[in-house]
């Protein structure tokens, strides 16, 4: 759908992305996680939201 289109729902993160945002949040703030800390899903959730957040733009000229 396009951006005009009256029938378009505004987007409204899940329970989880927030949850996950916020830990990515407090850790880029330097809050120290200990391994035991949070859950393996916890820290499979931080890691995907790392490598997209944090990784390089895109070149479109092959660089």
């Amino acid at each position: 759908m396009c951006s005009a289109c009256p029938a378009r729902e505004p987007y409204q993160a899940s329970a989880w992305f927030n949850h996950v945002w916020q830990l990515y949040q407090l850790q880029k703030a330097g809050y120290p996680f200990a391994a035991d800390d949070l859950t393996l899903e916890e820290w499979y959730g931080l890691a995907e939201m790392v490598a997209a957040l944090d990784a390089p733009p895109e070149t479109t000229d092959g660089q």
